[in-house]
């Protein structure tokens, strides 16, 4: 907990209703996490395994800013298993969802015996990703943060 802020709190977006964020305003919640991982619903569900539709991760987002709690968004970049549509619908995502918001990007992280880990290895596809395109995409990805 942080003193100045209040508690924050990392949440499950399925779960992430009316009734949970009224449970959350009655702790003095000030914000919380949640892992979107890609606007793609493709890539939530056969590269990361988190069948979570986008509409979902926008209720959620809903749901928070209707109650006036900050979240904070993470969001997984750097995926060799991205085309460019992917990449499209986590811009999209991301300049969808409701304030109070922040998005956080990090890059893929490949974790010693993961399946994805493993996949990535077997299909070769580790450090496959175009860094220029990234440069481009994580540049448009913190525009729409900001809502430049």
């Amino acid at each position: 907990m942080n003193a100045t802020r209040g508690p924050a709190a990392q949440r499950h977006v399925p779960v992430l209703r009316d009734r949970i964020v009224e449970l959350l305003q009655s702790l003095n919640m000030t914000e919380v996490l949640l892992g979107a991982q890609s606007g793609s619903d493709r890539i939530n569900r056969e590269v990361y395994a988190r069948p979570i539709p986008r509409a979902k991760i926008l209720e959620a987002g809903h749901a928070l800013a209707r109650g006036g709690i900050p979240a904070s968004w993470d969001m997984i970049t750097d995926n060799p298993y991205e085309e460019e549509c992917d990449r499209e619908a986590t811009l999209r995502l991301i300049a969808e969802l409701p304030d109070p918001r922040r998005v956080i990007i990090g890059k893929l992280a490949y974790f010693t015996g993961t399946d994805l880990t493993l996949r990535a290895a077997q299909e070769n596809r580790m450090g496959s990703e175009d860094p220029a395109t990234y440069r481009l995409w994580n540049a448009l990805y913190l525009m729409a943060e900001t809502r430049l």
